[in-house]
């Protein structure tokens, strides 16, 4: 029954083979289109053995991840070294060259501040690639804070598991990307680990992930992983070696908080009733907006955005002139925050 839709558009082509439709061509088509379904009704099943996955599952491309790599804005170099990036791999792959003398593991890593586009960039990479490069792939998002376990030598078997079941997706010979966010909750700096917590627990089990990447890399010259991290020096060193490419995603610079600001008011704007679109970037508001929100993140500046509509009573009625009071209310907080360090109990701060 899941193929029913593909028996219908076979007989339809069998009927107008006389026309214009070059029958034998469409029919392989439609073997290629049933096994690929085939292949997609396997992958999604839980493996044999498993209760439920430690990953969700895409199959790219993916229109619905488009939005993960079109507006995330970042520089340009950005974008453009990491798409050479698995352009460089797919050229070594064809090549089969040896990855042990390349010290390959396949692997990427994104590292900066928080609400950046780090994530958002680690899962549209991927779709972007298959989509320009005309590619069938697979997206394994990994649920990385569902690992680590109380119990003795949990956190190790589930690490075990996890890659057992990535090897099996794996193993149906599609493009694997394997995307660990916030890596260091399983990539834990054994240098750091602490004697008070588990320390034997967690350092088996950086030791289990690093066995198994290394196992999974040697096994399926398909596969890729991309890692994300907010705090770069939290990463064991040894996982920290294997990325082949680290890149950083820096807060964004004054250009760039033009574009993000602009591109967020033009969303809640799309009839463009806003006279400081129409006019364009280059008002003294606009100047003194970009100045006020000089440190802010990507996230932090589309919010600031959708906290100006709590000044207005209709959305219709925003103006820059709220986004710039947000802005200075924000500028406030945050130096209120850097004075008391974060911490509001006076009896804690004189501690």
């Amino acid at each position: 029954m899941q193929h029913s839709g593909y028996l219908v558009e076979v007989a339809v082509v069998l009927r107008t083979s006389e026309g214009v439709f070059n029958w034998k061509e469409e029919i392989v088509m439609f073997t290629d289109r049933v096994a690929h379904a085939a292949d997609i009704s396997r992958l999604n099943a839980p493996p044999h053995g498993h209760a439920s996955r430690g990953f969700a599952l895409r199959h790219l491309p993916d229109p619905s991840l488009d939005e993960d790599w079109q507006y995330i804005i970042v520089d340009d170099g950005i974008k453009r070294q990491l798409m050479r990036f698995l352009d460089v791999l797919s050229s070594l792959a064809q090549k089969e060259v040896s990855s042990t003398r390349l010290a390959l593991r396949r692997a990427v890593l994104l590292e900066g501040p928080p609400g950046c586009g780090k994530t958002s960039l680690a899962r549209g990479l991927p779709n972007e690639w298959a989509k320009r490069r005309q590619r069938r792939a697979v997206l394994l998002s990994v649920n990385a804070h569902s690992l680590p376990s109380g119990e003795k030598g949990g956190t190790q078997k589930n690490l075990l598991t996890l890659f057992q079941q990535i090897s099996e997706v794996a193993s149906a010979g599609h493009l694997t990307f394997v995307l660990i966010d916030e890596v260091e909750s399983i990539a834990t700096n054994r240098a750091t680990i602490s004697s008070q917590t588990n320390p034997l627990d967690t350092l088996y089990g950086v030791n289990a992930f690093i066995e198994s990447l290394d196992q999974c890399v040697r096994d399926h010259p398909n596969m890729i992983f991309l890692f994300t991290t907010n705090m770069p020096g939290a990463i064991d060193r040894a996982i920290g070696e294997r990325a082949d490419f680290a890149l950083l995603v820096p807060l964004p610079d004054e250009t760039q908080r033009r574009l993000i600001l602009l591109d967020t008011l033009q969303e809640l704007d799309r009839e463009q009733r806003l006279p400081e679109l129409r006019q364009g970037d280059s008002s003294s508001e606009w100047r003194q907006l970009v100045d006020l929100t000089s440190g802010l993140s990507a996230r932090q500046l589309r919010h600031l955005v959708v906290a100006a509509l709590t000044l207005v009573d209709q959305p219709a009625d925003l103006r820059l002139a709220h986004v710039v009071e947000a802005a200075r209310r924000e500028a406030l907080l945050r130096e209120h925050e850097r004075q008391t360090g974060g911490v509001y109990n006076h009896d804690y701060q004189q501690r």
